[in-house]
């Protein structure tokens, strides 16, 4: 059916040719882009199993008690040095039953060491940013910063002082430390004009 439509706007177009209404250049300009534009709507489509699927998981990603990042309850720590230990860390694949994203992780990071942890490329989701940001938190195990564990951290406070790259990032246009800013809500960020 698709050829027959190419081949049926192929032959308007040489009939527009041939009257004068268009240039060749033209309509090989716009066969070319129904072409690909098809070509790309077609292959961005999700598999027809996949639509089944996604009220149940929608449903299963939201069902957990989401935790506030308003309510500032929760300990602040006085000063941080950077330590971040995973002991026994257990993540099931909140969008698929049974699938775990992480099992008896055991990881110690000192304060000022760095850490770069590269998912594959079939991941959709890094589960240490989820664990680190607390979007969601272990089943079982516990994340600890500078021995006090992350559970008990005010959220904002927690998220105001650290940062995760992740590996779907967006950084705009500026320098590395105005993109380093723009993840800092209490600084006002300018643009230097060079």
């Amino acid at each position: 059916m698709v050829f027959v439509i190419y081949a049926g706007a192929l032959r308007f177009g040489c009939y527009l040719i041939s009257i004068g209404d268009m240039a060749a250049i033209e309509v090989l300009g716009v066969l070319m882009t129904v072409l690909f534009g098809s070509y790309a709507t077609s292959s961005t489509r999700a598999p027809s199993h996949a639509s089944e699927n996604t009220d149940d998981s929608m449903n299963r990603l939201f069902e957990d008690d989401a935790t506030n990042v308003q309510n500032h309850t929760g300990d602040k720590l006085d000063e941080v040095e950077g330590s971040l230990e995973f002991k026994h860390v257990e993540l099931p694949d909140p969008l698929h039953k049974g699938a775990p994203l992480l099992s008896q992780l055991n990881v110690k990071v000192s304060g000022g060491q760095k850490l770069a942890i590269v998912p594959l490329d079939n991941e959709k989701m890094n589960p240490f940013e989820l664990l680190l940001e607390r979007f969601f938190d272990p089943v079982n195990g516990t994340l600890l910063l500078d021995g006090v564990g992350l559970r008990s951290l005010d959220l904002s406070w927690l998220r105001s002082h650290h940062a995760v790259v992740s590996h779907r990032s967006f950084l705009p246009h500026c320098s590395i430390a105005e993109n380093i800013a723009y993840g800092d809500n209490s600084r006002v960020v300018t643009r230097r004009r060079d």
